[in-house]
């Protein structure tokens, strides 16, 4: 089964040029390094759907909100690295946005009786999964790899069993999975709520069946 993980990664490249004038711009033969893993800390005020693969039955999105990074305030970039331990990376960056703070509950709703157990307005977390990229253990453990499968961990887990620990250091993608569809076939709207530090940030997603 196909799954959805559309994490963006930065490439560099370099130009060289031999002995006579080129209409290239001069580039630094070595790019700039940093020292953390992470570049950007989301702090979420908002969810946006924008994916959904019908085949597999994935909502895909992202958690939105003010961002955090080295050049629009490394100050408080700084202070984060330091927190999270996150200091010894020491090469080129890739892009990896994290969602800062502690999501300890994502929950489900549909504007439409999904199934004989679930009316409109009932949690339909018993329904689905939850697909979460976390950079925790490959922060904490030491970098020793170069397989970007290797730099991240990649869970799916029933949305109803998911802890605020599995989102420590993850990527501010959200995925969830029904694991079966809607008795009728239509178009339903679900909202999806998410509690982050004790605060609720909420997402629609419109979706036909």
């Amino acid at each position: 089964m196909k799954r959805l993980i559309s994490l963006a990664f930065l490439t560099a490249g370099v130009l060289l040029s031999c002995g006579e004038e080129s209409s290239f711009k001069s580039v630094p033969l070595r790019p700039e390094l940093v020292k953390g893993y992470i570049t950007e800390y989301v702090f979420p005020d908002e969810i946006k759907f924008t994916v959904w693969v019908e085949e597999t039955r994935e909502l895909g999105g992202r958690f939105t909100g003010e961002t955090v990074n080295r050049t629009n305030d490394s100050v408080r970039f700084n202070a984060l690295s330091e927190k999270y331990n996150d200091t010894t990376w020491n090469t080129v960056p890739h892009h990896m946005p994290i969602v800062e703070g502690e999501v300890s509950c994502i929950s489900i709703t549909s504007d439409r009786r999904f199934d004989e157990l679930h009316d409109a307005g009932e949690p339909l977390t018993d329904l689905m999964e939850v697909l979460i990229v976390s950079y925790k253990e490959f922060i904490e453990t030491g970098r020793t790899s170069n397989d970007n499968d290797r730099r991240r961990n990649v869970a799916i887990m029933p949305l109803n069993r998911m802890k605020a620990d599995d989102w420590q250091l993850a990527d501010s993608q959200l995925v969830l999975i029904f694991t079966k569809p809607p008795v009728e076939t239509g178009e339903y709207t679900f909202t999806v709520t998410a509690t982050v530090d004790d605060r609720e940030i909420t997402g629609t997603a419109t979706i036909e069946f």
